[in-house]
């Protein structure tokens, strides 16, 4: 007996793209509000900037959002294409090798 592997169905892997086609631009949205200067001048003038505030957290935040959407695009063209093979055609490939 074989298992039956559970996959997403293909309503579900859109549902993901659309999912990150909205939280994307919403959260670069949010990193730009919070990304807010506050006019005062530093003590030290040749001090680096902090590398980690909450803009930049958020901004990463979108950044993965949008390749999680990119890789869910590719995945969903995989899976139309995969479901596009008739069964005798899947079979004749498992067999060959």
């Amino acid at each position: 007996m074989s298992k039956k592997v559970k996959r997403w169905a293909i309503w579900q892997i859109v549902a993901a793209i659309v999912g990150c086609a909205v939280a994307a631009p919403a959260l670069f949205w949010v990193s730009t509000l919070l990304d807010v200067d506050t006019g005062e001048q530093p003590a030290d003038p040749l001090a680096p900037a902090p590398i980690m505030t909450i803009s930049s957290l958020v901004t990463m935040l979108a950044m993965f959002a949008t390749l999680l959407g990119i890789l869910a695009i590719v995945w969903l063209v995989v899976r139309i294409r995969n479901d596009r093979i008739p069964a005798w055609e899947k079979q004749a490939r498992k067999s060959r090798f």
